[in-house]
């Protein structure tokens, strides 16, 4: 659920502590060299949130100083992770809800070219993302192509994966890359399509 090596998005504090919190709800004899690696923090910085949450009265520490340490969260303790939680959860979808209005804009300047009925190339998280946003502004989602054998033939948001050879067989009015991280390599292997009258579009 959780991600530390994120690029816009870093860490804060209370996300820390969130995931701290829900560690040690998870495993109450969670070593704090594993919390540290969880949380993308030293051990000593583990040290002092619970010291921290001791006296916030979130938990409590029983056993030795360096072995067989227990954490168990009190039913303060409980009650802040919820909320802590709740909040992350808010904001994930509010990011989600301003991605996909992002790309609905970038969608309605190809369906004022003429695109109605397109192809997603790549079958990645982002796809999901671009497929309901295709689809809450008119635009027909003919299929989903994917360059990787190992997902062609599985479902994915109601429609099998193809092989790309299948691309112009469809005869879409365009093919939309949907594959955030490799959206020039896949321009490049696939914009010979243009010279069929396919436009290849990048988000």
């Amino acid at each position: 659920m959780f991600k530390n090596h994120l690029t816009f998005l870093q860490p804060t504090a209370t996300y820390r502590e969130l995931i701290l919190l829900e560690e040690i709800g998870r495993n109450p004899k969670v070593t704090q060299s594993l919390l540290a690696q969880k949380a993308g923090i030293v051990p000593a910085m583990v040290n002092n949130y619970i010291k921290n949450f001791v006296k916030d009265r979130l938990i409590i520490v029983n056993g030795n100083k360096t072995r067989n340490m227990m954490y168990t969260l009190t039913p303060q303790g409980e009650r802040r992770k919820f909320n802590l939680l709740l909040s992350y959860v808010k904001e994930t979808v509010a990011l989600y809800k301003n991605a996909k209005e992002g790309l609905k804009a970038r969608l309605y300047e190809f369906k004022a070219e003429g695109i109605r009925r397109v192809i997603l190339y790549g079958a990645a998280d982002t796809a999901e993302l671009t497929f309901n946003a295709a689809e809450e502004i008119g635009l027909e989602i003919l299929g989903i192509v994917d360059s990787d054998n190992r997902k062609q033939g599985k479902e994915f948001l109601g429609k099998k994966i193809a092989n790309p050879t299948v691309i112009k067989e469809m005869i879409p009015d365009a093919v939309v890359i949907s594959s955030f991280g490799y959206q020039n390599q896949i321009y490049e292997e696939i914009k010979m399509l243009e010279q069929n009258g396919i436009k290849v579009r990048k988000l």
